[in-house]
């Protein structure tokens, strides 16, 4: 049955997810560099091609893969997709932390 996005409920939630993850890292790095007054519009664009599209290409790839193949690629999606979800969370309370000023140095 079809879910989130045209995928198995599943895959779809589980990309969506992924993918949250890596737009609120995005938005914490601009902010964290906007608090520290570094922040450069014209540099917006590179850094979206750089840092986050092919990300979320790859996951949103690799979840299409999983769901025109099946059974093998589903389970390589779903762990790639808790490293990456692991990865991203490391990173978004580090931001966090650094953006509320609760690192220490």
């Amino acid at each position: 049955m079809n879910g989130i996005i045209m995928l198995p409920n599943e895959l779809g939630a589980a990309l969506l997810i992924l993918l949250g993850a890596i737009v609120l890292d995005a938005i914490f790095a601009i902010l964290i560099h906007v608090k520290l007054g570094d922040f450069e519009w014209r540099k917006t664009t590179q850094f979206l091609i750089t840092g986050v599209l092919p990300y979320v290409g790859g996951i949103g790839a690799l979840a299409v893969l999983a769901w025109l193949v099946g059974a093998f690629f589903i389970e390589v999606f779903f762990a790639l997709g808790a490293i990456v979800a692991l990865k991203y969370s490391a990173e978004i309370i580090s931001k966090i932390k650094q953006l509320f000023g609760l690192l220490k140095k």
